[in-house]
């Protein structure tokens, strides 16, 4: 009798069906290729210097909110301190600028974005399921 994996395995190598541990079925299905489309989203966060950034915004302060929250209460708000401006003016910069780069307006964002506590908590929140692995696939 063999022991561990060996006796799932067959003259060719592969395990006999419904033994396919931990994989998806379309990773089955393809054989472990990687899909020819890929989200634009998938390609940005397989760079690790952008999950080390992901993680990083994900990161909770005291009162538990994320650094992704704080930026979003502090984006282009009038009555915050001076303080929270200077601790998140590189973040208010790159936003500025990833707006000018797209094209976007920036009061449709502040509106839809930045204003709507929900939307930036369920982002926090997606931003820190993702942050580990750097994919949600």
């Amino acid at each position: 009798m063999t022991k561990g994996r060996d006796r799932f395995a067959t003259t060719e190598g592969f395990s006999p069906a419904g033994r396919h541990r931990g994989r998806s079925e379309h990773s089955r299905e393809t054989g472990g290729q990687k899909s020819a489309e890929r989200h634009a989203l998938e390609t940005v966060l397989a760079h690790p210097l952008a999950r080390k950034v992901l993680c990083w915004l994900a990161g909770t302060d005291r009162r538990c909110r994320s650094r992704l929250e704080r930026i979003s209460e502090t984006y282009d708000r009038p009555n915050v301190y001076l303080e929270d401006r200077l601790r998140w003016v590189l973040p208010h910069l790159m936003i500025d600028l990833g707006l000018t780069r797209l094209g976007a307006d920036k009061e449709a964002a502040n509106a839809k974005l930045f204003y709507h506590h929900l939307t930036a908590r369920a982002l926090a929140l997606t931003a820190r399921s993702i942050a580990p692995g750097g994919s949600w696939v």
